[in-house]
């Protein structure tokens, strides 16, 4: 669906974390995506699509304001973002749970990449 933001491969992925999350509380994947508006410190790293609403993804934005931010977007909006394409980094690979990687940011105030 949204194959022009985000490679069919990661999506797909995106797509599998939404159908677990629904079905397993418990269940705390790594962040399948990471999108970055180029020129800015922007970035999100998306754990999982909505199921019945795939244009809207969970993750964590870090702006660059000191406070990463959990929530739901809207892909049409990022891709659209202050009139930026938002791009993908398809070589980014974590194995680190997302929970493990929001409690990091919220300590350091940034997103830690590893």
């Amino acid at each position: 669906m949204h194959h022009d933001l985000i490679p069919a491969d990661l999506f797909a992925q995106l797509v599998s974390n939404g159908l677990w999350s629904r079905l397993n509380d418990g269940f705390d994947p790594p962040p399948a995506v990471k999108l970055h508006l180029p020129g800015t410190p922007s970035v999100w790293l998306l754990r999982n699509a909505v199921p019945g609403a795939l244009d809207l993804v969970f993750g964590v934005a870090d702006h660059g304001t000191g406070r990463p931010t959990i929530g739901h977007y809207r892909l049409t909006e990022l891709r659209d973002a202050h009139g930026y394409l938002v791009a993908c980094d398809p070589s980014f690979r974590t194995d680190r749970p997302f929970t493990v990687i929001v409690y990091e940011a919220a300590k350091a105030g940034r997103l830690i990449e590893r």
